[in-house]
């Protein structure tokens, strides 16, 4: 639990620092789309890179392919519920894009803190490993939805997909990546995560916090697919024959807030971000209580 509320805190300091700037006045709202282009086209493919090298190995794939597998049949099952929960909670075309996208895709950089904090360094491969369907998906599927393109070969050479191809090669490669490209592989993603979190803040200092908290549909639906959800898998899941580090990491991943590429994608092209900043901040306040209490006794 202390894992936690740690990260979440750490996150709420960032956006702070974003709300506040913004708020004082020292620095303009239009700074966040100059920053998102700076995430999507240097430290988000630098932390896609890092993330694959790691993780896409021949070994891992075939010692955690249940854990694969599970996680593919999970992202399917969550494919087919974002259509159902786009047309019960969506009205505008986009939010139902935006419903679509948050119901599939959690914050699955946020669960390596957590995945660390709980189960140590095992905890991070093993959420690496399942969070790889996921990753997939967010940067073709996801990403083609968000920035309004047709899934189509030529519209999917972008950045993060790019990034990620890059990743699953030198992942399968037979020796490692030298200390200097690594390392700064390593810094630059340090930085994905602080600067979404700044650009949120901003975002979202547009808009009067309370009044974000007042759409039901946003509340609901972010009660269902952070808490109703994984407990659903909490419970369910055990009664088939899988190891428990299995159970642990879907639980964890499905319990995580939602996506924060439902705000920088929006900003890439100049869609609407007040449907993805109503999901995210809601989403970011329920997982202060909702994570430590659904993961309770599981870890």
């Amino acid at each position: 639990m202390i894992a936690a509320l740690k990260e979440i805190f750490f996150l709420l300091v960032f956006f702070m620092i974003g709300f506040i700037l913004c708020r004082t006045k020292l620095v303009k709202s239009e700074h966040s789309k100059a920053l998102s282009t700076l995430i999507i086209y240097g430290f988000l493919p630098a932390t896609i890179i890092r993330s694959f090298t790691k993780n896409f190995t021949l070994a891992n794939i075939s010692t955690y392919g249940i854990l694969l597998l599970v996680a593919f049949i999970l992202l399917g099952i969550n494919i087919g519920l974002s259509f159902l929960f786009a047309k019960l909670f969506g009205k505008e075309p986009y939010e139902k894009n935006v419903y679509r996208y948050s119901s599939i895709i959690p914050n699955g950089n946020l669960g390596y803190g957590f995945a660390e904090g709980l189960l140590g360094t095992s905890g991070v491969l093993h959420f690496s490993i399942f969070n790889i369907p996921s990753c997939i998906y967010c940067y073709t599927a996801g990403y083609a939805l968000l920035t309004k393109q047709k899934l189509s070969l030529k519209k999917l050479l972008n950045p993060v997909t790019i990034a990620m191809v890059v990743g699953c090669i030198l992942g399968l490669l037979p020796f490692d990546l030298p200390d200097v490209l690594q390392t700064l592989l390593d810094k630059a993603a340090a930085c994905t995560i602080p600067l979404c979190m700044v650009v949120i803040g901003i975002v979202i200092s547009e808009f009067k916090i309370l009044k974000l908290f007042t759409n039901w549909r946003a509340l609901l639906f972010v009660l269902i697919r952070m808490v109703a959800f994984p407990l659903l898998l909490r419970f369910l899941l055990p009664l088939f024959p899988l190891e428990q580090i299995v159970v642990q990491m879907a639980v964890l991943l499905y319990a995580l807030p939602c996506g924060m590429n439902s705000i920088l994608f929006a900003k890439m092209v100049d869609e609407d971000v007040r449907f993805g900043a109503e999901l995210v901040l809601v989403s970011n306040v329920i997982a202060i209580v909702s994570i430590p209490l659904i993961t309770i006794g599981l870890f």
